[in-house]
């Protein structure tokens, strides 16, 4: 006896590209066999094509297959998915059973971004089977995050993943701690911001006057482009409110230079 392998492919296989093979080789001596896989393709399949590779073993001369069976399994969705933010950092997600209920329990998966998972996507927690909610802690505060769930009939078979909308967790003051350099020229000047609760911000000045441009580096930095402004403390604002620096940021004017400069190839 020698090496079977199975694959799936979505279009046309062939001996060079079979495509993606289903479980792992089938090597055993035995010469009359029965063998069930379970695969999931993975997403909307118009056409599937199964291709069978065999390698001949010592004194093998043929190989035959008879009653070949493909069967689509199925895996209920979840509904009525809800969420409620219960903390800074804390959401807990629910949603109403699958009927029939799934075996293996559910995934959840959640990202700021709003780009469906596909099937592949590794969840980012699961519950138990009969289990319909779950607590998403060490979240970013004042972040809105999208959430989605499946059902888990026992890998591979998954059901889509349904989407449960999204949830804002609640901001907090920020605070700043300190800020790198303490001057800068305006317009072209950027300053680090040093801190906490900065997820979410909204706007951050110098001296009362709006920054050229800033970016949330993470939920503890800041940094920011200069404006035309006026020397002062550095306040940072999101929809719990706002802090402001105990120190003054110093804003330069840019240098003006008047009169005639000659300039002599070899002078210094």
């Amino acid at each position: 006896w020698g090496t079977l392998k199975v694959y799936y492919k979505t279009s046309l296989p062939s001996e060079a590209s079979p495509g993606t093979q289903i479980g792992s080789d089938i090597t055993s001596a035995s010469d009359c066999q029965t063998h069930s896989i379970t695969f999931d393709p993975c997403g909307t399949v118009t056409n599937l094509y199964i291709a069978f590779i065999y390698t001949f073993g010592s004194g093998d001369n043929s190989i035959s297959f008879d009653e070949v069976t493909l069967t689509e399994l199925s895996c209920a969705v979840p509904s009525s998915l809800s969420s409620s933010v219960t903390s800074s950092s804390t959401t807990t997600i629910s949603w109403t059973a699958a009927s029939p209920a799934p075996s293996s329990g559910y995934d959840y998966y959640y990202a700021l971004s709003a780009t469906t998972p596909v099937c592949a996507t590794t969840p980012t927690g699961s519950v138990a089977a009969g289990v319909v909610t779950d607590d998403i802690t060490g979240l970013t505060t004042g972040m809105t995050y999208n959430y989605w769930v499946r059902s888990d009939c026992g890998s591979p078979n998954y059901s889509d993943w349904v989407a449960g909308g999204s949830f804002t967790t609640t901001a907090q003051v920020p605070t700043i701690t300190s800020f790198t350099p303490s001057s800068g020229c305006e317009s072209v000047g950027t300053v680090v911001i040093t801190g906490t609760n900065f997820s979410g911000t909204s706007s951050v000045t110098i001296g009362g006057t709006a920054v050229s441009s800033f970016t949330v580096d993470n939920d503890t930095q800041i940094t920011a482009t200069l404006a035309t402004g006026t020397t002062g403390t550095i306040a940072v604002t999101n929809s719990a409110g706002t802090a402001s620096s105990s120190g003054s940021f110093t804003v330069f004017a840019p240098a003006t230079i008047t009169g005639t400069l000659n300039l002599c190839e070899g002078a210094s």
